[in-house]
């Protein structure tokens, strides 16, 4: 499984939308959906100052997240 389809049954798994976890990662209203299509896609990474609130919002430790 790639980090894009880990990220993406992660997210599925703790109930959140593209657009809630974009929200809960610090992105605008105009972005939040399109960087996490992004990121599960594998066209992108999270950024490393994003990881922490990436894992907080999933409810994952930063192993998971961390490739």
């Amino acid at each position: 499984m790639t980090y894009a389809e880990r990220l993406k049954v992660m997210r599925q798994n703790a109930g959140l939308t593209q657009r809630e976890l974009g929200l809960a990662c610090g992105y605008d209203d105009n972005s939040a959906d399109r960087t996490v299509r992004h990121w599960e896609s594998g066209r992108s990474y999270p950024p490393l100052g994003k990881i922490r609130l990436l894992a907080k919002a999933l409810g994952v430790s930063l192993d998971a997240i961390i490739p």
